[in-house]
């Protein structure tokens, strides 16, 4: 699994998840907002075969660090993951154990487990703000206690201060009232 993020630019920021996934590259790639990597991932919403990215003729403009960071990741089938018209993650598939290409049958079902991905992912990123917000929530409600303790504190020693001072200026008005 390959997540997404968009770049300065418009380009797009590749970063390999790396929890529970086995022995992932440790390298992050950029494509660029005009490659025709992201017209096939984005625009058409298609599955990306290595086989076509290092050979096919459509992939000839591809940088040469676009084409370098997929040939790393050593996979044979990307399939896109697209949730409300943005990419927010790459399904990656590493070749056959027959060595055998991909069929059309292989790449739709990269594509139906790809959007279940994407609402799974989707509903995990909520999850995460949910989580993120809570704790945020839960500090602010901390410091609002500090708070408060802190004004009744202040509270505390005006009353106090009052009570004094009203009694020390008791004191000698009594004496002069007498």
């Amino acid at each position: 699994m390959l997540l997404v993020r968009k770049a300065e630019g418009g380009g797009l920021q590749l970063e390999p998840a790396r929890r529970g996934l086995g022995e992932i590259p440790d390298t992050q790639g950029t494509i660029a907002p005009n490659s025709p990597i992201k017209r096939r991932l984005l625009d058409r919403r298609a599955p990306l075969l290595q086989y076509d990215l290092d050979f096919g003729r459509s992939y000839t403009e591809v940088s040469p660090a676009e084409r370098r960071f997929f040939q790393q990741m050593r996979m044979s089938a990307y399939g896109p993951v697209v949730v409300q018209g943005e990419l927010i993650g790459l399904l990656c598939c590493g070749s056959k154990v027959s060595d055998d290409p991909f069929t059309e049958q292989d790449l739709e079902l990269l594509m139906t487990i790809a959007n279940q991905t994407g609402v799974a992912l989707r509903n995990a990123r909520l999850v995460d703000d949910l989580r993120r917000r809570e704790g945020e929530q839960a500090e602010l409600n901390k410091a609002l206690s500090t708070t408060k303790e802190q004004l009744e504190k202040l509270d505390s020693v005006k009353t106090d201060f009052i009570t004094i001072a009203s009694h020390e200026l008791r004191t000698p008005l009594a004496q002069i009232r007498g």
